[in-house]
């Protein structure tokens, strides 16, 4: 699948990663940047993701949220969210899959860690389904 088809969605759509390990965070966001993201917000815990949502009045697209952050742990975090921005998709990446079951019940996503970057970006397409972009030069991202 060396590149995807754009439909009638608007040119860019905003994404936030919020997970506080500084690789993955760098990681996602280039995964997102690369399906044509823009901007994406790069959060360290729950509060400051509410707090970006709250203070900018933006509406993310898609958030990756790690479970286990500093503050507020990523399931209530995303509650706050969806309270603010009921439409959000919001994928929840944990090694924590006693969660998985309280995450569907929020109308999360769950991946549980380790996972491959082609299953999220398969797992962010499944959420966004009309928003597919060219993918970038060079290796196919999905081989």
């Amino acid at each position: 699948m060396k590149a995807f088809t754009r439909s009638n969605a608007p040119k860019t759509k905003t994404a936030a990663v919020v997970e506080d390990d500084e690789d993955l965070s760098f990681i996602y966001s280039t995964i997102l940047k690369n399906m044509g993201y823009r901007p994406v917000f790069v959060a360290r815990n729950g509060e400051e993701i509410i707090s970006w949502i709250s203070d900018k009045a933006v509406s993310p697209a898609v958030i990756i949220m790690n479970y286990e952050l500093p503050t507020i742990n990523g399931l209530d975090a995303a509650r706050e969210v969806l309270r603010l921005r009921p439409g959000t998709r919001i994928i929840i990446a944990t090694a924590h899959d006693e969660i998985a079951e309280k995450a569907a019940r929020l109308g999360l996503s769950f991946m549980p860690k380790p996972f491959s970057m082609k299953k999220l970006v398969r797992e962010v397409m499944a959420v966004q389904p009309d928003f597919l972009v060219a993918a970038p030069p060079g290796p196919d991202p999905l081989r």
